[in-house]
């Protein structure tokens, strides 16, 4: 495993732990299965997360312009089962899980664009835009968000996705 795999898989499995913390709502703990859960589907949904970050990060699009990052951020939503509205604030995407339960809910966000930029990349998969680039780790953090959608869905359909 490469190093820049290894980051990435390290924060994937932070923002999903952190996410399970606040997605218990009200418990002040959480039982270690939860963890061991986490970590599971984690395991099973990694490759498929560094081939979406790869994809966002050779196919940078700049604020504004984001037409084909916000569709495949839907396109990857709706494969999970949840509830997409398009169109918020320009090229915002918003993924809406029911679950049918009373209590708290929790959002979270991520930025989609790229910055225009002649800055090198320094990984092995380049942007194929000229002048675009992924250098502000917005493909990473689109990633982790979509990773954070894929695994509560799991738990509430109780069934494998993606």
């Amino acid at each position: 495993m490469t190093s820049n795999n290894k980051i990435t898989k390290t924060a994937l499995i932070t923002q999903f732990l952190f996410f399970g913390l606040v997605s218990s709502g009200q418990n002040t703990t959480v039982e270690p299965s939860t963890h061991l859960k986490v970590q599971e589907r984690t395991d099973k949904i990694f490759d498929s997360f560094v081939k979406i970050r790869r994809d966002f990060h050779t196919n940078p699009e700049v604020s504004g312009q984001e037409k084909r990052t916000s569709k495949k951020i839907a396109e990857y939503l709706l494969s999970l089962g949840l509830e997409v509205k398009t169109g918020i604030g320009g090229h915002g995407v918003l993924g809406i899980l029911k679950t049918g339960k009373k209590g708290k809910h929790i959002a979270w966000r991520a930025d989609i664009d790229a910055l225009a930029s002649d800055h090198p990349d320094v990984v092995d998969f380049s942007s194929k835009i000229k002048g675009v680039r992924h250098i502000c780790g917005h493909d990473v953090h689109t990633t982790i968000a979509l990773g954070i959608a894929n695994v509560p869905v799991a738990q509430v359909n109780k069934k494998s996705v993606r």
